[in-house]
């Protein structure tokens, strides 16, 4: 495998584009290597293991630390953030809204195409739901989510969104997220989601999104309350 160039000798798209890319792996890094608030992320690890220099992984990290997701300690390193309760409960508010309203256009912008883009997404989830990988289901869940999104072709809402899906994800567990029951729910309610943008739906579609992103909420909700978790910041 090729070795990264150095910065000093890439051009600005070059090197705009490894940040990006060094932005990608380190989130899916974070969802799969399960570090937790509070936890230093080993950067240098990392930029080896991506086979990338560990400029490129500070990059990277210095994009998530803008978006609030982690933060830098002088002389210690990057750390996750937590997440309070009550900012689990006003991103599911604001995707609840966002989501539904994007949903909408989506619906209208439907084509051939569009279902090829919702149907791969849809059998991704499904498939990942019968591995039993908890952090994989997460993702597909994710990418489903935003398949749907980006249908709308609404570029700042979809930016928007990508944005809250990262606040929850990246800053808590996924065991918070499913438990055994609730997982066989999670796959009924997408799969209604997609049968009724299939048949272009929309009241039903709306309606199964909606219902699917508020029980998800309640989900997390009491899973935080069993954990006996701390109300001002989720440290576990």
């Amino acid at each position: 495998m090729k070795k990264e160039k150095k910065a000093a000798d890439l051009k600005p798209r070059q090197f705009k584009n490894l940040t990006q890319n060094a932005y990608i792996e380190i989130r899916r890094s974070i969802v799969f290597n399960e570090l937790k608030p509070g936890e230093r992320i080993p950067y240098k690890k990392m930029a080896e293991e991506m086979n990338m220099t560990p400029t490129t992984i500070l990059q990277g990290l210095k994009h998530i630390e803008f978006m609030g997701f982690i933060r830098h300690e002088q002389n210690r390193g990057f750390f996750i953030e937590g997440i309070s309760p009550e900012d689990i409960e006003e991103i599911f508010r604001l995707r609840l809204k966002l989501e539904a309203e994007m949903l909408k256009t989506s619906l209208q912008n439907m084509d051939e195409q569009g279902d090829k883009i919702i149907e791969k997404a849809y059998d991704e989830y499904i498939e990942a739901c019968h591995s039993g990988f908890l952090k994989l289901m997460i993702i597909k869940d994710i990418h489903f989510h935003m398949a749907l999104a980006s249908l709308s072709k609404q570029r700042q809402s979809i930016f928007i969104l990508r944005y809250l899906m990262d606040s929850l994800y990246l800053r808590y567990t996924p065991e918070l997220h499913f438990t055994p029951p609730s997982l066989e729910d999670a796959v009924f309610e997408i799969t209604a989601v997609f049968k009724a943008v299939k048949a272009r739906d929309l009241e039903g579609a709306i309606k199964a999104l909606e219902k699917h992103i508020s029980n998800t909420n309640s989900i997390v909700r009491n899973n935080i309350q069993n954990k006996c978790l701390n109300i001002n910041q989720i440290d576990f």
